[in-house]
Formats: structure tokens, C-alpha cells, sequence
């Protein structure tokens, strides 16, 4: 009797185990979207008006409008941004430094961030963490000599910090 009951048990089980083990062999066929899409339906968007007299482009009533080739990654990268900076603005560091981090992972190329990060890093008198972030931001602001020039002299201050007075002296006279 119990044997009876051992195989049905086992029978059972190798019954399943194979279903399981054929299941992943089934391929499903999807058919890819044709190539090139079509156009879309919609009417084109049409141009924004030009800007009134006495506003100067994209900004409309204090805030920055962005620009269309943004990504809702980046605007919201910027958004964290100026909300990181404001906490760090009013000593919470901590709190800064999370929303930062936060805006990085949604747009790792905002060296803004990076820059921020780097501030706030140095007020919380960790140097060598301070340093990192700011040489990021140098890379990403090759492009842009106001803000390179910031963070050239950022580097410095971190440089005294880190008792290495040659190397600040370098980052001091440095010019983008």
C-alpha cells in the first residue's frame, strides 16, 4: 500500500517537474513594429509666441521655463537641485546631500549637483569626499568657464584643506 502511495506521490511530482521543464521551452512570436514608424496623428505643436517686451526668453512670471529637448529625468534632476540647495543654504547638510544624490541618479551629466555636492561635503569638513564631487563637476563644466572657474576655486579651498598647499595654488591660479 504505501508503495502504491510513493509512486502516485512520485508521478505526480515527475509530472509537474516536466510541464515546468517544457513550459520554458514554448518560444512566443512577437512581431516587431514596422520600421520606420509611422508619423504620428496628431497635428505638429505650434511655435510659443514671441517673448512680451520687458521679459527676457523662457522665463514667464519668476520661473525658468525648460527647454523642450529636456528629458522629465533632467527637469526633475533640476528640480532636486534647487531644493538640495536651499537645505544646504539653511545648514541641513544632510538633507542636502540626499536630494543631490537623488537628482544624480536621474541625471548623472548635472554638474550642478556635483558641485553642490561638493559644498556641502566641505561644510561638513570631509574633504577628500568634497574633492570628489568636485571634480566632476570640473569635467562636466568644461564647457561653461563662469562656473569651471567656481569650482577651480572650490578645488583650491579643498587642496588648503587637505594640507596640500602647492596643489591649492595650482587650482588658485588655474583660469578656465
Amino acid at each position: 500500500m504505501s508503495f502504491n502511495k510513493s509512486l502516485k506521490q512520485n508521478g505526480f511530482l515527475l509530472f509537474f517537474g516536466l510541464v515546468f521543464l517544457l513550459s520554458g521551452c514554448v518560444s512566443y512570436s512577437v512581431n516587431p513594429p514596422p520600421y520606420p514608424p509611422p508619423p504620428p496623428s496628431s497635428p505638429p505643436r505650434a511655435e510659443a509666441p514671441p517673448p512680451q517686451q520687458g521679459t527676457s526668453p523662457g522665463k514667464t512670471s519668476g520661473q525658468q521655463a525648460p527647454p523642450l529637448s529636456q528629458t522629465p529625468q533632467q527637469v526633475a534632476s533640476l528640480r532636486l537641485v534647487d531644493h538640495g540647495e536651499r537645505e544646504i543654504r539653511a545648514g541641513h547638510y544632510d538633507r542636502g546631500i540626499s536630494l543631490l544624490e537623488r537628482a544624480i541618479s536621474l541625471d548623472g551629466y548635472n554638474g550642478r549637483a556635483y558641485y553642490l555636492l561638493a559644498v556641502a561635503w566641505l561644510r561638513k569638513r570631509v574633504p577628500r569626499r568634497a574633492l570628489g564631487f568636485a571634480q566632476k563637476a570640473e569635467l562636466l563644466f568644461q564647457g561653461n568657464p563662469d562656473r569651471l572657474k567656481k569650482v577651480y576655486q572650490m578645488e583650491s579651498r579643498i587642496y588648503e584643506k587637505l594640507g596640500q598647499p602647492e596643489k591649492a595654488r595650482q587650482y588658485r591660479n588655474k583660469t578656465p
